[in-house]
């Protein structure tokens, strides 16, 4: 057997080895219970600072570069499943894309957003498909501030079939926002965000002009409350529309000469979408006020994202492109009649939308559409399959009916003050009786009996086990 035998040079080398070995891994220990203890530190500082109001994360800047046919196809992927089990959200189907391009849509694949619906259609959630996309959030905050108000459940005037010269109230779910111009008055446009300006001083060109004859009517985008109005020497007269969940500020500009808005506005007024709030003109470019002073008449149309209130005035500001999205609203115009003997336009098919009617202090007060917020029945039925009760909740989780509806004709819209809870069993025939609210805000329904429609009677309704509205024994 061979014998070994080791030098001491040898064996020292060894022994400073081991030694080495034994102080790398006592390193490795204290440095783990180091970051541990970081950690911990710099999580009760955030939460310490948080609880002192310390200051809050928020988007600085947005590029907004979804072109309009982009944002149509999203659009009807919504409308289209908006009864369905599976219901494609606009917003998340474009902040996907977003994410996936790294915000530059010139690379759109329509395969790219078929990959998308089918994962969807076969249960994957946008959760679980978004969970490595580390800008995916970025994106969807951002679309929503600039879409948020666009699309939804809305109440729209429309002409009676049965009636000639009457018109009645139809709910829709699709795109309740319009362009800036009324319906049948030509304009024309190019992007024009962010050339040269030099009036007063050089700075980029923070809007989208759209030229057109002096007079035209000019549109309120989206509902929301005035929040400027009068004169400015940069924008002549001009109005500042704020949406209501303060996200938005839309800025109308340039407005006609001595009567440049809609005579019942003031600062603080409400504005339904589709509105005639003001008038093309020329306006602006001097200190002196009701001056022409463009060459050109023009509407400057400008949107302001503000994700905190610090971002309204000053070096922070953030106001995006919207060429695209003129493009994309121009299929949904106002359309307006004169009102004689007066300057003004009024627009000829109203709008109902739950937030203004809160917002003017109206029954809605507090609600929410179920379609929209809860979706507790997605798939409730009136008479027929492609019926459909559109209902909603206060905060004491009360129900009120605010429209029946076949999705196309109208069936009864003014129920919406006729309150009903688990208190109500005993109402005469010719109004809702007893659905309940348990605790967790799902709906119980025991009967809706003798609710007096126009078209007919509805019998009982029973709540199915999928949590589905049934209405049964109903004639028409």
């Amino acid at each position: 057997m061979p014998h070994f035998q080791l030098s001491k040079q040898t064996l020292l080398i060894i022994i400073q080895l081991a030694v080495l070995l034994l102080l790398t891994c006592s390193l490795c220990i204290k440095s783990r219970q180091a970051a541990a203890k970081s950690a911990f530190i710099s999580d009760q500082t955030e939460t310490t600072e948080a609880d002192r109001g310390g200051k809050k994360d928020y988007i600085h800047w947005v590029d907004f570069t979804v072109p309009a046919f982009v944002m149509e196809k999203a659009l009807k992927l919504d409308v289209d499943s908006c009864r369905n089990e599976v219901h494609m959200d606009w917003i998340e189907l474009l902040a996907w894309l977003g994410a996936r391009y790294g915000g530059d849509f010139s690379g759109f694949r329509q395969a790219d957003l078929d990959s998308l619906t089918t994962k969807l259609l076969n249960g994957e959630t946008m959760e679980s498909i978004t969970d490595d996309m580390k800008y995916y959030s970025y994106y969807h905050e951002a679309y929503s501030a600039v879409l948020g108000g666009m699309v939804g459940y809305f109440e729209q005037e429309t002409d009676s079939e049965e009636v000639p010269g009457e018109k009645i109230w139809v709910t829709k779910y699709g795109l309740k926002a319009y362009s800036p111009i009324a319906k049948g008055f030509p304009y024309s446009d190019y992007d024009d965000f962010g050339v040269s300006r030099s009036y007063g001083y050089r700075r980029r060109h923070l809007g989208h002009d759209m030229m057109g004859q002096v007079g035209t009517p000019v549109i309120a985008v989206e509902s929301g409350y005035v929040e400027a109005l009068g004169w400015n020497q940069y924008g002549g007269w001009r109005i500042g529309i704020r949406s209501f969940d303060k996200k938005r500020y839309y800025y109308y500009a340039h407005l006609r000469k001595n009567y440049p808005y809609q005579s019942s506005l003031k600062e603080g007024s409400i504005v339904t979408a589709g509105d005639v709030i003001g008038y093309l003109g020329r306006t602006g470019y001097s200190t002196t006020e009701n001056t022409n002073n463009i060459d050109t008449p023009h509407l400057h149309f400008g949107l302001q994202l503000i994700f905190d209130e610090s971002q309204k005035e000053g070096n922070n500001e953030i106001w995006i492109d919207c060429y695209e999205l003129t493009q994309f609203l121009r299929k949904n115009q106002s359309q307006t009649v004169k009102v004689e003997g007066t300057k003004e336009w009024t627009r000829v098919y109203d709008q109902k939308e739950p937030e203004t009617e809160s917002a003017a202090g109206s029954p809605f007060h507090s609600l929410h559409f179920f379609h929209n917020k809860f979706h507790i029945f997605p798939k409730g039925k009136l008479f027929t399959a492609n019926h459909e009760i559109l209902a909603a909740v206060d905060r004491n989780q009360k129900l009120f009916c605010t429209a029946l509806t076949d999705g196309h004709s109208h069936i009864r819209s003014d129920l919406s003050e006729q309150r009903i809870g688990n208190d109500d069993a005993d109402r005469p025939d010719n109004h809702i009786r007893s659905p309940a609210a348990d605790d967790g805000g799902i709906l119980s329904c025991r009967s809706l009996v003798g609710a007096g429609f126009q078209h007919g009677r509805c019998g009982d309704a029973v709540c199915s086990n999928s949590q589905n509205l049934i209405f049964r024994e109903a004639a028409l």
